[in-house]
């Protein structure tokens, strides 16, 4: 099959893997499923690649500069706050963070964030 042969064979690039799989739902009607079938990849494969196609310009950019692994940016994806995936992103292509790095500052600014909200419940109470 000509799509699964360019998807592997040709090892797409990251943004261009998302493309193919939007076209595939949006222009011919398939689902997650048919798509992963038709490539034959995993379909959380298809989903994340999908997902690519939310994120910020800059952040696309990135990953198809080479600028962060797609690995990197996967972690990106699973920020649902933008201002906050943004920060982590310049921070991320400034000093070369790896995915696992990415988590890290995630997890570190999320139990930031909270500990402001509680202390300020606590002042507040």
């Amino acid at each position: 099959m000509v799509l699964a042969d360019d998807w592997h064979i040709q090892r797409l690039p990251a943004m261009d893997r998302a493309n193919l799989c939007s076209i595939l739902r949006e222009q011919m009607g398939m689902g997650l499923d048919e798509i992963a079938e038709r490539l034959a990849v995993p379909e959380m494969q298809v989903e994340m690649s999908l997902r690519y196609l939310d994120l910020e310009p800059e952040i696309q950019e990135s990953l198809e500069r080479g600028d962060l692994t797609e690995a990197a940016v996967q972690a990106l994806v699973r920020i649902a706050d933008a201002p906050m995936r943004l920060e982590v992103w310049r921070y991320a292509v400034r000093y070369h963070w790896n995915a696992e790095r990415i988590q890290r500052a995630v997890k570190a600014r999320v139990e930031r964030d909270t500990a402001r909200v509680d202390h300020a419940v606590v002042a507040a109470g």
